[in-house]
């Protein structure tokens, strides 16, 4: 898990100095924690979060449920979604935050990616990366998703709205953010600069789906949407 440290040093040298990275390793990264702890002892700007006050006591829960706790765990009024493949571009928070404090009824800004490889090299655009292109809406992107977790940031008062994610679905929290976002009829801004660049490996949690799958997939985020909007309302 040796691109946890090259990420999380991307990430900050992204953010100002007021900023502060919140990592919640799950069980699956085998190492990930140990280089967490040694970047938050040596750098000041990462808090290690865990549950029930045990920070080696993590659950195999997967990566669904892993931003979800993080996400809940953090602090602050925009918050960037990240993950060891990562490398952001110095200028990603600047840009994200500028839209963000021009447009207040702008709660999701997004950016184009760009894939790389191990070893940092740039490869072609592909179906990962949508082409290097977004299209906003509902029904576009439950029918072909274009938000890229790694490549969002959320207002911190959307959280009431997209958590907590639906469980053991074969959609990712990015389709569920950005679809119930727009459902909702929030307002998307994407910058068409490669301000992430999504590295593609052999171990990537992200891999290619079979068309059934693909299509499973959007009969499963159009399911959790419909059962989110008939649960009973508390009072």
């Amino acid at each position: 898990m040796g691109n946890v440290a090259v990420a999380c040093v991307s990430a900050a040298e992204s953010t100002s100095p007021s900023a502060a990275l919140c990592g919640w390793p799950s069980a699956f990264a085998s190492g990930t924690l140990f280089h967490l702890e040694c970047l938050a002892d040596t750098s000041g700007l990462i808090n290690v979060s865990a549950a029930d006050g045990d920070r080696r006591d993590f659950t195999n829960s997967g990566a669904v449920s892993a931003f979800e706790d993080a996400l809940r765990s953090a602090a602050g009024d925009i918050l960037f979604l990240s993950d060891d493949d990562d490398l952001w571009a110095t200028t990603k928070v600047k840009s994200f935050l500028s839209v963000f404090e021009s447009q207040p009824n702008v709660g999701l800004v997004t950016s184009r990616v760009r894939l790389i490889d191990e070893d940092g090299w740039p490869l072609p655009n592909s179906r990962i990366n949508r082409g290097g292109r977004f299209s906003p809406g509902f029904w576009q992107n439950a029918l072909r998703n274009h938000y890229q977790g790694s490549a969002m940031a959320i207002r911190a008062s959307l959280l009431g709205r997209v958590l907590p994610f639906p469980k053991a679905k074969s959609f990712l929290h990015d389709a569920w953010i950005g679809t119930r976002y727009e459902i909702g009829g929030g307002k998307t801004v994407f910058i068409d600069e490669d301000l992430l660049f999504y590295r593609r490996h052999p171990q990537s949690l992200s891999r290619a789906k079979t068309r059934w799958n693909q299509v499973r997939t959007r009969i499963d985020l159009l399911l959790s949407h419909i059962s989110h909007a008939l649960r009973p309302t508390t009072r």
